[in-house]
């Protein structure tokens, strides 16, 4: 993994650019409280300038 980017309701929460080995299957944490409905985008780029991208649709409580 070089980069990572996530984004709520197409905010920014956080990103990373790696300079050092990662495992091919890597565990993030962050925290957030979400305000609102929206979707929770993660887009990541790896060393090979390959692109993914994963979204999960979250709904804030009432």
């Amino acid at each position: 993994m070089r980069s990572i980017s996530v984004t709520y309701a197409g905010r920014p929460v956080m990103s990373a650019d790696v300079d050092f080995t990662i495992s091919e299957n890597p565990s993030l944490r962050f925290y957030f409280v979400p305000r609102g409905d929206g979707e929770l985008k993660a887009q990541v780029v790896d060393s090979s300038e390959r692109t993914f991208e994963s979204v999960l649709p979250v709904h804030s409580k009432s």
